[in-house]
């Protein structure tokens, strides 16, 4: 007899697992010719491994800011890569990930409000350490990327406002997707209705009267059916007779005589 297992999410490999996709993703960007808008990059000022991570990363999380990847020269080979790499984030960071940040607003105290609002604070503090952006320029930033839009309007320029855009987009998206059921409940109530139990009843007979006139419908040409049927096989039923070489031959009995 085989016993039950119940299966239990294991934030170390899930925490592998995210590692190893963004290292194949940044593996991607880095062989694959024309991923990145070069143009953009001064190998001087900038470090290309940098830059795949970052790419990778955006591309896992959906953010997708298009400042430097992909470029316009991307080929059919690196547009196949940034497909299959932004699917497997999808079912990453909508399935494990999102599973095992769930019950982080039960962890914290304060709950939501106060996890939202540490998220917030820390973008704010990262992107203007690190790209000197204004408060308002690093909320705006923080609450586009969080929320994947990524217009691309305002993107981070620096290694370090890269590595930083990237990490957070990692934690911010998941605190994001902890709104997500409180906002479907806000919308869900307000979009509804309140009917009351006559109203309801009243509905529910209209529907029930509706049916039962189409079954009556229905059985209706059912009937209808079968008389034209009827009729007509009556009113063209002259029997037929069967040609000679089909009718059965009549049998005689033969006697031998015998000597």
């Amino acid at each position: 007899m085989s016993e039950l297992k119940e299966q239990e999410l294991s934030t170390v490999r899930v925490m592998l697992c995210g590692l190893g996709l963004i290292l194949w993703g940044a593996l991607g960007f880095h062989a694959i010719d024309n991923m990145m808008d070069e143009s953009l990059l001064d190998p001087e000022i900038t470090s290309r491994w940098i830059n795949c991570v970052y790419c990778s990363i955006m591309t896992l999380t959906t953010v997708g800011f298009g400042d430097i990847c992909p470029s316009t020269k991307i080929n059919h080979v690196g547009q196949l890569f940034v497909m299959t790499l932004a699917l497997a984030g999808l079912g990453m960071f909508c399935g494990p990930i999102l599973t095992m940040t769930s019950n982080w607003k039960h962890q914290i105290p304060g709950g939501l409000p106060v996890l939202a609002t540490t998220t917030l604070a820390l973008g704010v503090v990262l992107f203007t350490y690190t790209e000197g952006m204004t408060e308002l320029e690093a909320i705006y930033l923080s609450i586009i990327t969080s929320t994947t839009i990524g217009y691309g309007d305002l993107t981070p320029q620096t290694d370090a406002g890269k590595l930083a855009t990237a990490l957070y987009a990692l934690l911010a998206i998941n605190v994001a997707g902890a709104f997500l059921q409180p906002a479907q409940d806000f919308l869900m109530n307000l979009c509804s209705r309140d009917i009351t139990l006559d109203e309801k009843e009243y509905m529910a007979g209209a529907e029930k009267e509706k049916q039962e006139e189409k079954e009556k419908q229905k059985k209706e040409k059912i009937v209808a059916n079968i008389s034209s049927s009827s009729s007509s096989s009556t009113t063209a039923g002259t029997k037929i007779k069967a040609p000679i070489a089909l009718q059965p031959k009549s049998t005689t009995s033969v006697k031998t005589k015998t000597t």
